[in-house]
């Protein structure tokens, strides 16, 4: 390649690396000195080795690489906010379902284009990506409880005084929280729950016009958080205004009604309609049957029986699923953990009925036996997904954990266990010894309440012990999955 000219001294001057003045025919120097002065004011070029494709403008650059079918990556500023945006992205591009940090929610893939305006919602990114850095470490760095506090600590100052324009970035804060304390449970305080502050937050968003699509999405990914914690905590429900705001996206069917009469069919809704025991308006009925058995028995024979048609027909889904030659293996994968999450709360929901319906007919044979077959069923999904470690089924552990607080059976509980461990094994978090605990006093206080208690029975303990607050944020990432395939 050519380059010049760049010199039009004489061959003296330019020998002796002196300035030459260029007069013709003999330069001043030359002149002094008597030498001979040759090549004055002639041009000169330089010749150098090049890579043709290295002088292309950067528009013809461009162009180049989409012509080869790549893509021009402009480089990200070096700015901390623009550094967290890249490791936030680079953790979202991956697609295994085993490592989908997606699975806390489909929002989070609009959420670096949010990132730079709220120091709480960057904080609690931040600490969210390095969390799950190191979701499979049973002892955490201290970086990671670092920049977890520090989240906390901008989240507290964000929430004294938040402007309208923060709240969607404030309550995106909250909920990544919430995450991190389920994968922390074993270094920060478990009490500390974020719910109600997340309800109140999304209360104030739902009554807004002009939600973009990222905050239509978000709220009602948001709503489902709150209706799980509503489980144990029966001071906490989703506002009316949120439960509209459901309605009208379609993805609900509540009303004040409740469900119907007896007279009618046990029968699911139509396909187009998605499962009914699915449904978010289901979860606010569950936890109505379950903290008011003696007045909610209708409610709760009614659910029993619609749950096990769902699980009947999602059952000959998956088989289907499973057999189809033409699913590809990546497809069938995520729809076989899809299909997991789905009948596991299926289960769950089922059992927690089927524990209220004993209370009732403590000496039905029948519904002992339901049972029994409900908990194999639950161990059968547990061992499925054993295969979607660690993200794709974090939410198992808590699931079993409901399962060792249900049964008796010292074998089963065994089972349970074994599996609880296999879990635990590849991830430092996701489970607390209380969840077990929790749920086995809950249906001792059902007993209770409807008038069938059983030796050892302890009204005075049971009430304390429920008392505790016990997140089930683990919940919502499986009914995200739900969400996603069957509405």
């Amino acid at each position: 390649m050519v380059r010049g000219p760049y010199s039009r001294g004489c061959g003296a001057c330019r020998q002796a690396k002196k300035k030459c003045d260029e007069v013709k025919p003999t330069c001043s120097r030359c002149a002094r000195l008597m030498l001979t002065c040759q090549g004055v004011g002639q041009p000169r070029y330089r010749f150098v080795i090049s890579d043709p494709g290295s002088v292309q403008s950067k528009s013809n650059r461009a162009r180049a690489l989409q012509a080869a079918g790549r893509t021009h990556i402009t480089p990200m500023p070096s700015s901390s906010s623009a550094l967290v945006v890249k490791a936030f992205v680079y953790r979202l591009d991956v697609t295994d379902v085993r490592y989908d940090l997606a699975t806390c929610g489909a929002f989070l893939r609009m959420l670096p284009q949010r990132l730079g305006s709220n120091k709480a919602l960057e904080a609690a990114v931040d600490a969210f990506g390095a969390a799950a850095s190191e979701f499979h470490l049973k002892e955490k760095s201290t970086g990671l409880l670092k920049k977890y506090g520090h989240a906390l600590k901008t989240l507290r100052l964000g929430m004294e005084n938040p402007s309208d324009a923060e709240v969607v970035e404030l309550c995106c804060a909250i909920y990544l929280i919430m995450i991190m304390q389920s994968w922390l449970n074993n270094t920060v305080d478990p009490s500390t729950p974020h719910e109600a502050g997340l309800a109140y937050l999304v209360d104030i968003l739902c009554r807004r016009d002009g939600l973009d699509s990222f905050q239509i999405q978000f709220i009602a990914e948001m709503c489902k958080p709150v209706l799980f914690a509503s489980l144990t905590a029966n001071n906490l429900d989703l506002s009316p205004a949120a439960w509209a705001f459901l309605n009208k996206l379609g993805h609900t069917q509540y009303t004040e009604t409740g469900p119907p009469t007896e007279a009618t069919s046990y029968s699911r809704p139509g396909q187009d309609e998605g499962p009914n025991t699915l449904r978010l308006e289901h979860v606010r009925e569950l936890r109505q049957c379950l903290n008011e058995p003696e007045t909610h028995y209708r409610e709760t024979r009614y659910y029993y029986y619609t749950s096990q048609c769902d699980l009947a027909e999602f059952t000959e889904r998956l088989n289907q699923i499973l057999g189809n030659p033409l699913i590809s293996e990546s497809s069938r994968a995520r729809l076989h953990r899809d299909y997991v999450a789905a009948i596991t709360f299926l289960l769950c929901a089922i059992i927690s009925l089927n524990l209220s319906m004993q209370a009732f007919h403590p000496e039905d044979d029948l519904l002992l036996g339901e049972f029994s077959y409900f908990i194999d069923r639950l161990i059968e999904m547990a061992r499925r997904g054993l295969a979607f470690r660690p993200f794709g089924t974090w939410f198992m552990p808590t699931y079993l954990g409901f399962g060792i607080g249900a049964v008796q059976d010292e074998g089963v509980k065994e089972t349970m266990t074994e599996l609880l461990e296999q879990y635990l094994s590849v991830s430092g978090c996701g489970y607390r010894v209380a969840t077990a605990e929790w749920w086995y006093y809950k249906f001792m206080k059902i007993r209770l309440r409807i008038g069938s208690p059983r030796p050892g029975d302890d009204a005075e303990e049971a009430e304390r012990q429920v008392a505790r607050t016990i997140s089930f944020v683990q919940c919502n990432t499986a009914h995200n999955y739900i969400e996603a395939t069957f509405f």
